[in-house]
């Protein structure tokens, strides 16, 4: 902003109309200029913004700004992480000293258990296999997702709904109960009840 040396005193020239005005005035009586605008802009210029971990804005923080306890928070968890890797490897070798569950109740070839009762799996299977195979269409045999299951010994007892086709191509549902002996790798007995409660027996 020019300033003008006047027989009224230090004087200033509007930047917008370029008239001659006093230099206390803060608004230009000719062309309604506002100069705190030009105030403004002149504190926005000098003003030197901080941001919040007091450097200046564009200026780059060095390694020897940053504050020493976040080295220190990273030793802290490389030295943690190494302490687990050792707990976990020592718990592997433990584990893998001692046989599991799973290893000592493993089914051999006859459907048998280690402690010499049947896989429950093995028993169901088998029954299905064998209900399956006396029906009018094989195909048609749908066993519930459920069944009943016990065991003594090493006979198991298995009972379970299923839907099938008879011999008019009707779909029925009918309930087996089967008794499989895995030591002796045979069906002991086995039966079918129909939807009208008839029983009749396969073996």
């Amino acid at each position: 902003m020019a300033l003008a040396d006047t027989e009224h005193g230090t004087d200033k020239v509007c930047p917008d109309c370029a008239e001659i005005i006093k230099g206390a005035a803060k608004v230009c009586r000719y062309c309604g200029y506002r100069f705190d605008q030009e105030d403004a802009a002149a504190k926005l210029i000098t003003a030197s913004p901080i941001d919040h971990d007091g450097a200046d804005y564009g200026q780059d923080v060095t390694d020897d700004d940053k504050p020493a306890g976040i080295s220190i928070l990273a030793f802290v968890g490389i030295i943690g992480a190494v302490g687990l890797g050792i707990l976990g490897l020592a718990t592997l070798g433990d584990a893998s000293a001692e046989p599991s569950e799973l290893e000592t109740l493993e089914v051999n070839d006859m459907g048998l258990k280690a402690d010499g009762t049947p896989d429950e799996v093995t028993a169901v299977t088998v029954c299905d296999m064998a209900i399956k195979g006396s029906l009018v269409s094989e195909g048609s045999y749908d066993p519930e997702f459920r069944w009943d299951y016990s065991a003594a010994g090493s006979v198991a007892f298995v009972s379970r709904k299923f839907d099938s086709q008879n011999g008019f191509g009707a779909k029925i549902t009918s309930r087996y109960r089967c008794k499989w002996d895995a030591a002796a790798d045979t069906i002991v007995s086995l039966e079918v009840t129909d939807p009208y409660g008839e029983t009749r027996k396969l073996k």
